[in-house]
């Protein structure tokens, strides 16, 4: 598996190709990784890590990227220029150019694409109501993750084969329905 630089370097290089395509006069097209100024390698390590600490849309991809220019001085200019600061993407993700959009999906796809998978547990917990509940109701579950629990069912089941695939439906997504919480009870 590579580790965050290595991806950072694969999406900045994959960045760079689409500028070299787009040729878009206000953003002349980044050096290579290894000619790349300290500030950007360091950019696009963090947007890395920002990734893969939490998935986030090309939307918030931009915001984080926008937020870490500005706290290092760079304001918005109609060209890019490095000495001055200056960029045309220093605006909101919705004032961006489709193909500027399309630099932030880019990198959150590679980024994705490249990253290990978050760890995490997911863990169904069977409950049993005990003999004395109504026999339809007795059996539910209870969905945890790293040992907290994020669902309850709400609706009992007949039986433990019938809980157990329901339970399996919902954590999949393919079985939505209004019979568990979200908050556990």
């Amino acid at each position: 598996m590579l580790n965050p630089e290595q991806i950072a370097r694969v999406c900045h290089e994959a960045n760079r190709a689409l500028q070299i395509e787009l040729n878009d006069p206000a953003v002349p097209v980044s050096p290579p990784w290894d000619e790349a100024p300290e500030s950007q390698r360091s950019s696009c390590i963090d947007g890395v890590h920002g990734h893969q600490a939490e998935p986030l849309t090309p939307a918030e991809s931009h915001a984080m990227w926008l937020a870490y220019k500005e706290a290092d001085g760079w304001v918005w200019g109609e060209v890019k220029d490095e000495a001055a600061k200056t960029h045309p993407c220093m605006v909101p993700y919705e004032e961006l150019s489709e193909n500027d959009r399309i630099k932030d999906l880019l990198f959150s796809s590679v980024v994705a694409a490249l990253s290990p998978a978050p760890a995490t547990a997911d863990v169904i917990v069977p409950t049993d109501a005990g003999p004395d509940a109504d026999p339809s109701q007795r059996y539910g579950w209870t969905l945890c993750r790293n040992g907290e629990a994020l669902f309850r069912s709400t609706e009992g089941y007949a039986n433990e084969e019938h809980r157990d695939r329901m339970a399996r439906k919902a954590v999949s997504g393919e079985y939505r329905h209004a019979t568990f919480t979200t908050e556990p009870s």
